[in-house]
Order: C-alpha cells, then sequence, then structure tokens
C-alpha cells in the first residue's frame, strides 16, 4: 500500500514525534517558509552586471545562487585577471581655492547681530550760544546720556567751552542747519542708534523722562514725535523720531531744500520727513504722549509733573536753567522717595507671613528624612540669606547673652562680662525689642530672660531674644520672642596708593646670646636665596661676651666678600646692655645707619621659618604715608608637648595640634622709616630720644606702650593687623616686661601661656602627671 506524505502530514508527524500541537507546529513551518522566501527575493534584487575592460559584460544567473556565472569567461578575460596588476597612480597636485581673499569679522558683536543702542540727541546751537545755552544743556543732561553731540555752522578754528565734547561745525555756506545735521546723522550715525532726538540749545530737556519714553517704545513702529505749538509740530520743543524714519532723508537733502526750503528751518526738515516717510508728526504715539511747555508759563517754585512734560522751551540763561533743573529734580526725588515708601511699607505688611512661610520651609517639605530641605526666604525680605554650610565643622553658632555678660565667646572663656560697645549693643536692641512688643499693647520689660546671637559676614548680626513682660496696668508676666536683625553697612571702596614688590626690605634682627643658632640659619637662607633684602643685626651681649657673636659676624664677612653686592646689604650693630632693650631703643640706633626712605620690617624674635612670601607681604601690606603692617603669625606649641616622637619636620605644618596663630604676639611689625620717625617725634613726651651711648636711659617696664602702641597713638596711619600663615615662628621662650600696668605686657603674658600647648594637651600632661604623683605615692606606701 502506497502512502502520500504531503507538508501538512509531515508537519503533523513531526509535531507527534515532538510532542507538540499540530498548529504550533504549522505556524513554525510558515515563519520558517517566509524567511526563505524572502532571502530568494533579496537575492534577486542585488544582482549586478560586471564587466571587464575589453571583454563582453559577465551577468550572474537570475536563479540558482552566486556559485558560477551563466557563461563560461572569454579566454582573454581569463589571461587578463591572471596577469592583474595594481596600478599606483601620482598623487593629485594641490588646488588652491579659487579665491584667497581672507575673511573678515566685524569688530563689534553689535555690528554682526545687528543690535543698535537707543537714543543719540543732537543739539542744534550756534557760535553765539555754544558757551552759555549749549553749556546749560550739557550740564543738565550729558549725565544721562552719555550719546550727545553739539552740531553749529561756523569757524573750524574757533574757541568751544574745554567740557563740551563730540562738536561738529559745518561751514558758513550751510545756512540750513536742521537738514544738514539730519542728513549728518543718517550718514554716520543712522546704523547705530534706534531713535534721534534733534533739540535746540535754548530747550530744557527732562532726561530720565526722555529715556522712560524711548524705553517704551516699540521699534517696529516709526515714529516721528514732536512737542505741539500752535496745532503744529516745532523743532524749538524737541523732534523724536526713530532710525527708519532718519534714513528716508538720506541722499536727499537738496530735494529737500527746493521743496521745502521756503517753509523755514525747522518746518523744511519736519515737511521733508513727513514726505519721504510718509508719516504725519504728531504729539503722541502708541499710548505715549510729548509734551513740551513755555519757560514763561511755568513757576519754578511750584512746579507740578504735567504729564507727558518733556521739555522746556525758550531757557536761555544759566540762572533759569538751573533753578528749572533744582525743580524738576526735587520733583523726581520725591516720586522716587513715594515709590520707597509704598515697596517698604508692602515689604513690611508682608514679611510676617514671608518669615513663617521660611520656618516651614526651612523645616523641609520633603517625603523622606533623605530629602534636604530647602533654601529658606530670607528675613527681612530684601536681606540675605544665612550662610549655609558645607559641613558640621564649620557651622555659625549661636551666642548666648545676657544684659550684663556673654557666655562661651572666646575658646578660653565661659562667662565674660560685657564690654562698653558690647553693653550699648544689647541695651540697643532690647530696645527695638520692646518697640516691637508694644506694638500689641502696653507692656513694660521686666527682664532678659534669655538672648541669643549670630554674627553672618554676609548678611549682619541676627538676635532673638526672650523677654519677660508686664502689662503696665498690672497683671501676669509673660514671655514674648523678638527677632532683631542689624543689617550690613554698605560696602565702601576704599582707595589705596598702589604698592609693588619691588622695594628693598630692611630686616632688623635683634640676636641674644641664646638666640645665635637661630640668626645663624636666618643670615645662611638669606644668602642662599639672593634676596632682595638689607638684614642688620642688633647684637644684644646682656651678661656675655661679644665673642659669643664671633661665628655670626664672621659669616656676614665671609658673604661680604664672595660677593660686592652683598656688602651693602648685610651689617650688624653691637650693644653692651645686661636687659633687652625696648623697639624704641632699637630703632633709634638703626634710624641712624639707614634710610629715612627704607622699608623696615623688625623681628622681635630670629626663631622665624624663612620664607620668601613673607618679605613680599611686607612690601604690599606697608604703605608709606598710609598703612603699617602688624601681622598674626602662626607660633608652634612646645615640641615636648606635640612631638612624641621627639622628630620635627622640614617644614613647621600650620596643624592645630602643632601650633596657633597667636594674636597677642606684636613682635613682627613692618613700616616705613619716615613714618617713624614722624611718630617719634609725638612720643618724646612719653619716651626719651635714646642714644647707643647710653643703653641705661632706656627702661622698657616704664614705657606707657610698645612700638606697635605708638603707632596706633601718634601716626595717624592705618594698622593692618591679620592672621598670615607665611609668618610662621618656631616655639621660644618669651620675656614680657615686669610692670602689669600696660597693655603689652598683659599680650605678652597671654601669650606666654597660650603659646605652650593647646587645652587638651595640656589637660593630658596634668591627668599623667596625676598619675604619676599617684602612682608614686602609692609605691611609697
Amino acid at each position: 500500500m502506497t502512502h502520500k506524505v504531503t507538508g501538512g502530514t509531515m508537519g503533523c508527524l513531526i509535531a507527534r514525534r515532538l510532542g507538540i500541537s499540530s498548529w504550533v507546529a504549522l505556524f513554525l513551518f510558515g515563519v520558517v517558509g517566509g524567511f526563505l522566501l524572502a532571502g530568494m527575493l533579496l537575492q534577486e534584487s542585488r544582482l549586478e552586471e560586471f564587466t571587464l575592460p575589453g571583454t563582453a559584460p559577465m551577468v550572474l544567473p537570475a536563479s540558482g545562487g552566486l556559485s558560477a556565472p551563466s557563461a563560461p569567461l572569454a579566454q582573454t578575460a581569463r589571461d587578463e585577471l591572471d596577469t592583474f596588476e595594481p596600478v599606483i597612480r601620482a598623487p593629485l597636485p594641490n588646488v588652491k581655492a579659487a579665491t584667497d581673499e581672507k575673511f573678515s569679522r566685524p569688530r563689534f558683536y553689535s555690528t554682526e547681530l545687528g543690535t543698535h543702542r537707543k537714543l543719540y540727541v543732537a543739539v542744534l546751537t550756534s557760535p553765539d550760544t555754544v558757551h552759555t545755552e549749549a553749556r546749560n544743556i550739557n550740564q543738565t543732561l550729558a549725565h544721562i546720556t552719555t550719546s550727545m553731540g553739539f552740531f553749529m555752522t561756523g569757524e573750524a578754528n574757533m574757541a568751544l567751552p574745554k567740557n563740551l565734547h563730540d562738536v561738529v561745525i559745518f561751514p558758513s555756506e550751510d545756512m540750513d542747519l536742521p537738514l544738514k545735521t539730519a542728513e549728518y546723522l543718517a550718514d554716520h550715525h543712522g546704523h547705530l542708534y534706534d531713535y534721534f532726538f534733534v533739540v535746540r540749545d535754548s530747550t530744557y530737556v527732562r532726561g530720565y523722562r526722555l529715556q522712560e519714553l524711548v524705553e517704551d517704545l516699540s521699534v517696529s513702529v516709526d515714529v516721528l514725535l514732536a512737542g505741539r505749538v500752535g496745532g503744529r509740530c516745532q523743532l524749538d520743543g524737541g523732534l523724536l523720531m526713530s532710525r527708519q524714519v532718519l534714513m528716508s532723508v538720506a541722499g536727499r537733502r537738496s530735494q529737500c531744500e527746493a521743496e521745502h526750503g521756503s517753509a523755514g528751518q525747522d518746518r523744511a526738515l519736519i515737511a521733508c520727513l513727513e514726505q519721504q516717510a510718509g508719516l504725519a508728526c504728531s504729539d503722541h504715539v502708541q499710548r505715549k504722549k510729548f509734551v513740551s511747555g513755555a519757560w514763561s508759563e511755568l513757576d519754578p517754585a511750584s512746579v507740578v509733573d504735567q504729564p507727558g512734560l518733556v521739555t522746556v522751551r525758550g531757557v536761555h540763561s544759566t540762572a533759569d536753567a538751573n533753578r528749572l533743573h533744582a525743580a524738576f529734580s526735587r520733583l523726581e526725588i520725591g516720586q522716587i522717595d513715594e515709590r520707597i515708601s509704598e515697596l517698604r511699607l508692602a515689604l513690611e505688611a508682608n514679611q510676617r507671613n514671608m518669615h513663617a512661610l521660611s520656618r516651614a520651609k526651612n523645616g523641609g517639605l520633603g517625603d523622606s528624612a533623605d530629602e534636604a530641605a530647602p533654601e529658606p526666604l530670607p528675613w527681612p525680605a530684601g536681606s540675605a540669606a544665612p550662610v549655609r554650610t558645607s559641613s558640621r565643622h564649620h557651622i555659625n553658632m549661636w551666642l548666648r547673652f545676657s544684659e550684663t555678660h556673654s557666655y562661651l565667646q572666646t575658646p578660653n572663656g565661659v562667662r565674660d562680662a560685657h564690654s562698653r560697645v558690647d553693653k550699648l549693643d544689647v541695651e540697643d536692641v532690647i530696645a527695638l525689642g520692646m518697640a516691637e512688643v508694644r506694638k500689641s499693647g502696653p507692656y513694660r520689660m521686666v527682664k532678659l530672660k534669655a538672648g541669643y546671637r549670630r554674627f553672618d559676614g554676609g548678611r549682619g548680626m541676627d538676635y532673638i531674644m526672650d523677654l519677660e513682660v508686664q502689662p503696665e496696668q498690672g497683671g501676669d508676666s509673660e514671655i514674648r520672642r523678638v527677632e532683631v536683625h542689624r543689617p550690613m553697612l554698605k560696602a565702601e571702596l576704599v582707595p589705596m596708593p598702589f604698592v609693588t614688590e619691588k622695594p628693598t626690605v630692611t630686616v632688623v634682627l635683634p640676636v641674644t646670646a641664646d638666640q645665635i643658632t637661630r640668626a645663624e640659619q636666618f643670615v645662611q637662607n638669606v644668602i642662599n636665596n639672593n634676596e632682595n633684602l638689607s638684614v642688620v643685626l642688633y647684637l644684644i651681649a646682656g651678661d656675655s661676651s661679644l665673642e659669643v657673636f664671633r661665628p655670626l659676624v664672621q659669616l656676614v664677612q665671609a658673604s661680604n666678600k664672595r660677593s660686592a653686592s652683598m656688602s651693602r646689604r648685610m651689617g650688624w650693630m653691637t650693644v653692651k646692655e645686661t636687659k633687652a632693650p625696648s623697639q624704641f631703643f632699637i630703632m633709634d640706633a638703626v634710624s641712624k645707619k639707614v634710610s629715612s626712605k627704607a622699608l623696615i620690617l623688625l623681628f622681635n624674635e630670629p626663631a622665624l621659618e624663612y620664607d620668601s612670601e613673607l618679605f613680599n607681604r611686607a612690601r604690599m601690606q606697608t604703605i608709606r604715608g598710609w598703612e603699617i603692617f602688624c601681622p598674626i603669625p602662626w607660633v608652634e606649641y612646645h615640641p615636648d608637648l606635640i612631638y612624641n616622637d621627639g622628630a620635627r619636620g622640614d617644614k613647621l605644618e600650620i596643624h592645630k595640634n602643632y601650633g596657633h596663630f597667636d594674636g597677642d604676639f606684636y613682635g613682627i611689625l613692618s613700616f616705613y622709616m619716615d613714618d617713624y620717625l614722624t611718630m617719634r617725634e609725638k612720643t618724646l613726651s612719653d619716651i626719651p630720644r635714646f642714644h647707643s651711648s647710653s643703653p641705661a636711659a632706656d627702661q622698657p617696664d616704664l614705657h606707657p606702650y610698645d612700638l606697635y602702641g605708638a603707632f596706633l597713638r601718634h601716626s595717624g596711619l592705618h594698622a593692618h593687623r591679620a592672621v598670615d600663615p607665611s609668618f610662621r615662628l618656631y616655639y621660644f621662650t618669651r620675656t614680657c616686661p615686669a610692670s602689669p600696668r600696660v597693655f603689652h605686657q598683659r599680650a605678652c603674658v597671654n601669650s606666654l601661656l597660650a603659646g605652650i600647648g593647646s587645652q587638651h594637651q595640656l589637660a593630658e600632661v596634668l591627668e599623667e602627671y596625676r598619675k604619676h604623683r599617684a602612682q608614686a605615692a602609692a609605691n611609697a606606701i
């Protein structure tokens, strides 16, 4: 028996064999067949015809794939394919561009973008009025619009006022000044400005009102605006035209003179503009009105702001122009003050709601705790927002205060009494807070329950006070919280003289017998670095012999022999004195050896880490006749406390564990010698002038002030006192004056106590000492 197996039957058998349904098998066979059919059609569409040189074309078969050509190749074609060799063609010669012209860009962006400045004012004047009326309009209008020119006919070499700029003088033959001016503006300024205002010099112009009018006009509409006199536009009151209207008369001056010259100069220009631009002159455009008044109709003592009043014609004398300008200035200032008052009232009415919203937003509006809180609204309205710190290490803390004391004001103090300035400040803010409380009723203050303040360098001082108040008619007391903000004053730019880093610094370095090693290191660094310095070593023998300074002196002498330039920059002075001399004694002696124009850098201690930058700091921060420089240096703590392993690096590292900026150290001072000599004359009544031959006359313990204090009291110079990391001092032993009556003695003691170590380090040492004592006592028992 014969069985006929069809495709469908075969698919069903395979489906049964594979264990799948028949309809799935049919679907798979259909997809595969579709792909095969698409491949065959794509193969037919890609057939190409190849032609070899000198042979018949080779055509691929329409069916049967690409396995063989439909006909065998000719013998010549096969030989050509076997002997084919590639041919390397020579590169094409360089082809130059058809044009070798350089593309040039416009000089200004405004030229390329097609932008224009807003307004140009052209003032028509004459040789008779250029020194009077033209000068008046220049004084009242030039500070408002910088684009203004004066046009007149006359001699080219005639005398002009010194403060009159951009003056164009036409030959006397050009009698029609308005038309000639319009032609000049179209040729030279037509592509630069949107509007042009032509006016006589006998007309007063309200500059701010003119600017407001021009700013409100749209450049898409042609404008020909003038004040009406007798129902007609007149040039005396001013003529405002747009750029398109002005350019319509460019090159048509002769035609305008021929057609409208009989109407007069003023009417000829307006009639020509109307004819060429196809626009009638008007006193209003785009809902803006242009009004020109007459001087004879105004009273400067009772001038009012007439709507649309831009110019006042017929003002000939300087006195009248000044009176009119003062009257309108008072009027405009009053309008500005009224607007400011309105804005202030609006802000005050809304600031409470804004502050409440600020607190709500500061609390965060996100659904999750990870979402950052939004920026709070600043309070009061219009003030700078508080600075948001980037980490917890730089939080601007609120400091508590009472009516008499401040708490945690300094790192070393817990409760400090108010200074005179702080006391006045607290009394002032309490008064402001009570004034705010009394707006809700008659209250009297019982006491300040608690107060907090915080200073922000970009915002000012903020206060939060809890005031305990009681009604004046009696009753229970209550707590009212009041916030006060004292804003920063307006920043002021202080002019400073120009300084450079070229001056030679004269370093004055006192050296005692126990400081020779540090002094030798400093001198050796000066020699090695070849700085622009002049060093004066002031050698103080004390109880020792001058022979102890021989190594230091020999170092200087050897350096002077090696370099001739160094010999005039290195020197020394010696003094035989049992006690350390004062700064006045040292500088009186040095003043006889150096120039009066020398820049002095005085170091009380040679324990200074050498750095070239510190000398540049002295050059830049010290200004002759203006400023002295007293930096706050970084001073190292006692090495036995901070270096447990006994090793110190090559450079001092600025770190809180290794040292601190000593605000009580005044031993580094930079000034000019002539400033010192001027100041020294004023201190002779307190501190006499000293001579090196009589060191016993110097009594540092009895001086009422040190050198820095003398500059503050008697020089009148500004003292620049600030932290400067360029000045770094190794730990040194301080010697303070014996008298406790002077400020610099107390500062020296504070520097001595704070320079040993930090509070944490001292506490650790004290704890170790206590443990050691306790252990020793236990062992003794």
